[in-house]
């Protein structure tokens, strides 16, 4: 067992009323959903543009680049729901369903043609840039549109049918899966670490820390499925529930790799981080850096059980 510093345990200490104060907060809108995660969503998604914006150096780029990255991200996130009569109705009513994921091919064309485009009429402005902008704009928009998704979706009729706190129980379990393994991974690897992961990337994981942190994750994300289920809630009724093997099994499937998936995220943010020479993508979360820095290994947790859930409920006809 290794010797805490009195910074070790400081650290600890602000990492635990960090995440308490992100609980008070979040908790109420995820547990609600309508409105309230909606605007917990925007905030979050403004947030983690101006992080990834702001990495390469903050105030680096032409205004105008900053201002097309910020209205295609968020296009991204909220084409959804701007794209039809429909939908817009919807959202005014309060009513949020989010049954499948679309872009805006729009969108992506005039991102893709005016970053790659200003590379050939700007000196400061590198084709590494352009790859950089272009990149964690899509990405963060599919994250933060998957992250609707898995909240809004038991509100379709084939689930549950309307908002209430039963349908938050799919974003509530992968949100567990994610948190647990980052708090599991923390704690082992910080107590018993002894071997180091990915040194030149993450210099303080450790294996300890990443198979603690795969072990407490699976039994807290697995067991808040089962009892979900047990009370007459599963978190995604007739796909992740305990009615049949299948529906086990997908549930089982998707605890064991929630872990090594937010493990992933991880390393590539961090590896992001690495390369700009930047220890945190922010401040504004006490002893967990910026929202990039929170959300790293969740949006990969997301990103893959939406991928899974698709293909549960669509089979490989997504691919047509």
């Amino acid at each position: 067992m290794n010797n805490l510093s009195s910074a070790s345990k400081h650290s600890m200490v602000v990492r635990i009323i960090s995440a308490l104060v992100m609980l008070f907060v979040g908790g109420p809108c995820l547990l609600f959903g309508g409105w309230y995660y909606m605007a917990a969503i925007i905030v979050v998604t403004l947030l983690s543009i101006y992080e990834f914006v702001s990495a390469p150096n903050k105030g680096r780029f032409n205004i105008f680049i900053y201002l097309v990255v910020y209205v295609c991200t968020l296009s991204f996130v909220f084409w959804y729901f701007i794209a039809s009569d429909e939908m817009r109705t919807s959202v005014v009513n309060n009513v949020f369903i989010v049954d499948h994921l679309t872009l805006s091919p729009f969108a992506l064309i005039i991102y893709f043609l005016f970053l790659f485009g200003t590379t050939l009429f700007s000196k400061q402005f590198t084709m590494a840039d352009a790859c950089y902008l272009f990149s964690m704009g899509v990405f963060i928009g599919l994250t933060m549109l998957c992250i609707l998704f898995v909240r809004y979706l038991p509100n379709s009729k084939q689930y549950y049918g309307s908002e209430g706190l039963a349908s938050c129980g799919l974003a509530s379990y992968l949100i567990i899966a994610s948190t647990m393994n980052d708090i599991g991974a923390y704690f082992v690897g910080v107590t018993f670490g002894k071997h180091k992961m990915a040194p030149r990337i993450s210099p303080h994981k450790t294996w300890e820390g990443f198979f603690g942190g795969f072990v407490i994750s699976f039994i807290f994300s697995f067991l808040f499925a089962f009892l979900m289920a047990h009370f007459g809630f599963p978190i995604l009724p007739g796909t992740l529930d305990f009615s049949s093997g299948l529906n086990i099994g997908w549930t089982v499937m998707i605890s064991l790799i929630a872990p090594i998936a937010g493990d992933f995220g991880d390393l590539v943010f961090s590896s992001i981080k690495r390369y700009f020479g930047i220890k945190d993508y922010g401040t504004i979360l006490p002893g967990h850096g910026g929202i990039l820095d929170r959300i790293d290994g969740l949006s990969f947790v997301v990103l893959t059980a939406t991928l899974i859930i698709v293909i549960i409920q669509n089979g490989w006809a997504f691919l047509a």
